[in-house]
């Protein structure tokens, strides 16, 4: 009886080696497989990365090829058309929509939570961009940046949109649809300043690593010379909203210690006002430095 009970033990402890084995190696399998698809991870870690940023470096932001960025990004797995918007309620220049008083506006945006749960990050990002109040509260809450942070605070989809993890890719396929619709004329300044101002939030700098920073940072200066060589459909630039991404990624630099600088940046960051053009072009100047694009 000992002998047997001992055997029992013997192999009951294999089994469940062998179950915390194969537990072992489905999680590996799904952190190396499971989460390709949209991700950008350090060059160090990933040859197709260090390949696309090489190309960033060597690829002037004046003039870009749309079908070799679209490349890239299948390449990297990083989706950009995504089919999951969800369609709020109430439409924007409707009768319904101009009855509502600003809390049942609100609420008329909020996202089911039922639809939170599955929704794509890619397709958050573009409900978020599709809601009909946002360049309306911008300006109603006492300057941009405060009335972004009133729009986080109020809008489900936008506090869910910067929390997640995998924000800063949703906004690399955003920018690559935005070149698109240039091209098509479908795209103003105004979506634009709301797109990059939401870019810059402190919550979605915070997540983003070296590889996303560079490669944000290059379609922002492609779109710094879209704009100023299309005045006739921008419009004059009075507020530099790539700047402030600009300014974030200085302010994370911890070898960065120019305290004039840096308290000048402070108010520009809390309250999202014009900057003279030295700073814009010292902005500039330290991207492109940093990291290495034209």
């Amino acid at each position: 009886m000992k002998i047997r009970e001992i055997m029992k033990k013997i192999f009951a402890v294999k089994i469940s080696y062998l179950i915390n084995a194969v537990i072992l190696s489905a999680c590996l399998f799904l952190m190396c497989f499971g989460c390709k698809s949209n991700t950008l991870p350090e060059e160090d870690d990933d040859e197709e990365t260090f390949l696309f940023l090489e190309y960033l470096s060597s690829t002037s932001t004046e003039s870009v090829s749309l079908e070799t960025i679209r490349q890239w990004l299948d390449r990297l797995s990083i989706s950009y058309r995504p089919e999951d918007v969800y369609p709020y309620p109430v439409k924007a220049g409707t009768p319904e929509w101009g009855a509502l008083t600003e809390p049942e506006r609100i609420e008329s945006l909020q996202i089911p939570a039922s639809v939170l749960a599955k929704i794509s990050t890619e397709g958050l990002l573009q409900t978020c961009l599709e809601s009909p109040f946002i360049i309306t509260a911008l300006y109603m809450h006492g300057g941009f940046q405060n009335g972004m942070e009133w729009l986080v605070e109020n809008l489900n989809g936008l506090r869910s949109l910067i929390q997640r993890p995998d924000a800063p890719i949703s906004f690399i396929g955003k920018f690559f649809v935005y070149l698109e619709d240039f091209e098509y004329g479908r795209i103003s300044s105004m979506d634009l300043f709301f797109f990059e101002l939401l870019l810059a939030q402190d919550a979605v700098v915070n997540k983003m690593n070296k590889a996303q920073e560079k490669t944000l940072v290059w379609f922002s200066l492609v779109f710094k010379n879209i704009q100023e060589n299309n005045t006739e459909i921008f419009g004059e630039i009075h507020i530099d909203s790539r700047s402030l991404l600009f300014a974030k990624l200085l302010m994370k630099d911890p070898d960065f210690n120019d305290p004039v600088i840096r308290e000048k940046l402070a108010v520009f960051t809390k309250w999202v006002h014009p900057l003279d053009q030295q700073t814009v072009d010292y902005l500039c100047d330290y991207v492109k430095n940093k990291y290495n694009v034209k």
